[in-house]
């Protein structure tokens, strides 16, 4: 499979080098133009590396840094700086605001080719043994599958991401805007104000033996929702006392 590279032009003439990585088949290159719009592009496209060409290390640069470090799991994204001109100071303050590598923009197509895919075989593969487990659900990142009672069952990339959220912060009540600012969710799909709700409900209908009265992963009336961490999940079922952590509407409703 092709590893995705995202080119981000933010000087007004594409060097050489880049030019040939746009024309070649080696990796699925997307381009575009302009830092500012950077943000929502990544979040779209998931890249595994970014490449940002610019005439001189700016702060507009080091934001898109910051931004790229405060993403979830940002050791799984590259973060390559292609610079026409830079002091030495600059090239040390890229690396330390987290630029993986920083390269003057003379460098040869062949050099460039070389740099990239040595930063994609350091960066971290996610193996089919490596699972998450918690409140009795296996979760496969690689397949994107979740098991449930020895039976898996298929996860859209934001229901994996969603899921595995909830998992990694299990007992920890997590509110509808905490939820919207840690994951990726589709970025069309923000305007909805219900978009969480809608994927909650979906994962329901995959973890649990009773959407209805779910026991997994619980809404608390005016707070947000949880995921419930206990071995005892499968055959616990609300009661009354329960009532108000069970409750399937959504949480500030």
């Amino acid at each position: 499979m092709q590893r995705r590279i995202m080119v981000l032009q933010g000087s007004k003439e594409l060097p050489a080098p880049l030019h040939a990585l746009l024309q070649e088949e080696t990796f699925e290159v997307r381009h575009i133009k302009g830092l500012s719009n950077a943000g929502k592009a990544i979040l779209q496209h998931r890249p595994s590396a970014v490449l940002i060409e610019v005439e001189r290390y700016s702060q507009e640069v080091e934001e898109l840094l910051w931004y790229l470090s405060n993403l979830r799991n940002p050791q799984m994204i590259r973060r390559l700086i292609l610079v026409r001109h830079a002091p030495a100071e600059d090239l040390v303050r890229a690396l330390e605001q987290g630029a993986d590598d920083v390269l003057l923009s003379s460098l040869s197509s062949r050099e460039l080719h070389a740099r990239l895919n040595s930063l994609l075989r350091s960066q971290p593969l996610v193996k089919e043994d490596q699972v998450l487990s918690a409140g009795g659900l296996h979760l496969f990142r690689q397949s994107l599958e979740v098991e449930v009672k020895s039976e898996r069952k298929k996860l859209s990339r934001t229901e994996f991401n969603l899921l595995a959220f909830f998992m990694e912060h299990a007992g920890q009540v997590l509110s509808r805007d905490v939820l919207l600012e840690n994951l990726w969710f589709d970025w069309d799909e923000l305007d909805y104000p219900r978009t969480v709700d809608v994927y909650i409900c979906r994962l329901r209908e995959k973890i649990e033996e009773d959407p209805a009265h779910p026991v997994r992963l619980v809404t608390r009336r005016g707070h947000g929702y949880f995921f419930v961490d206990s071995a005892a999940a499968d055959q616990r079922r609300p009661g009354p006392k329960d009532a108000r952590d069970s409750w399937d509407g959504a949480p500030d409703e």
